[in-house]
């Protein structure tokens, strides 16, 4: 079962260097850490996505229930 992955990266442009990569598992979730989220000059975010199997025996991840 293929899911979809979405990955934030932080580079320094001058050299093209990934200086930091987080992977998220929803859109939602990346624009989230982005957004009022402030660079230092020459460094930019790219935005990623990959597809990932996830294993057939793998447990559904548990919801917390809002209280």
């Amino acid at each position: 079962m293929a899911s979809k992955q979405y990955g934030l990266k932080i580079v320094y442009e001058p050299s093209n260097t990934v200086e930091r990569e987080e992977w998220f598992n929803t859109e939602s979730e990346r624009n989230s850490a982005m957004a009022g989220s402030t660079l230092d000059p020459h460094y930019m975010f790219v935005a990623a996505e990959k597809d990932v199997e996830v294993p057939v025996d793998a447990k559904p991840q548990k919801q917390d229930d809002p209280a």
